[in-house]
């Protein structure tokens, strides 16, 4: 896939926070909290094409590179390398789900929209992926391993942990947003339509 994180609008990232990889957001970046991303090892790349570009406000550490039209920080800023510049925004793929969605029926993990509360804990979801027609509230915690599609928004009102299956990405919101309000582990693509937060 080539990114960690892909947005076609913007993303609002609260609270302190890890991550690795390649993040690129057509729109503009604000990051509200304490940040530590990318390692000495596994040095992180993010690049924001909107004007309002990457925006910190609390301390950020990126063990990498930063390449947005306007980079600020509001607090302890240690960036490996700050590239000031115009950034083109990339093409945002329209994924055919048909594959996925074929696995998610032959194992009986096709759903209609769902609100969930208290504590869940899918394990490993049979075949991978669970398919949501709609919308994906949960209000609490959810660990589960494998991918998430929904047709419409997904919205973590708690802790997330999710764990890679396969090749499979982690969270797909066809024609939504994502929204994770808590704690979370995800380790896979998250591609949403609209926005992240």
């Amino acid at each position: 896939w080539g990114y960690s994180v892909l947005v076609n609008g913007y993303i609002t990232h609260n609270g302190a926070g890890t991550a690795f990889g390649k993040v690129h957001v057509n729109n503009y970046l604000t990051q509200n909290g304490s940040i530590e991303w990318g390692s000495d090892a596994d040095p992180m790349q993010v690049s924001c094409s909107g004007a309002n570009g990457f925006k910190a406000n609390g301390s950020c550490s990126i063990h990498g590179s930063v390449m947005a039209p306007k980079i600020q920080v509001n607090g302890t800023k240690h960036i490996h390398q700050e590239l000031v510049q115009a950034v083109p925004t990339v093409p945002f793929p329209a994924l055919d789900l048909t594959p996925y969605y074929q696995i998610a029926l032959a194992n009986g993990q096709v759903f209609s929209g769902q609100s969930l509360n208290g504590t869940v804990n899918w394990g490993l979801i049979p075949g991978g992926v669970r398919w949501i027609n709609g919308n994906l509230t949960q209000n609490g915690s959810l660990t589960y391993q494998g991918c998430i599609i929904a047709t419409g928004n997904i919205r973590f009102n708690g802790s997330v942990t999710q764990t890679k299956y396969e090749q499979l990405p982690a969270i797909i919101s066809r024609d939504g947003e994502v929204r994770v309000n808590g704690s979370h582990i995800i380790n896979g693509l998250v591609y949403a339509k609209g926005n992240c937060t």
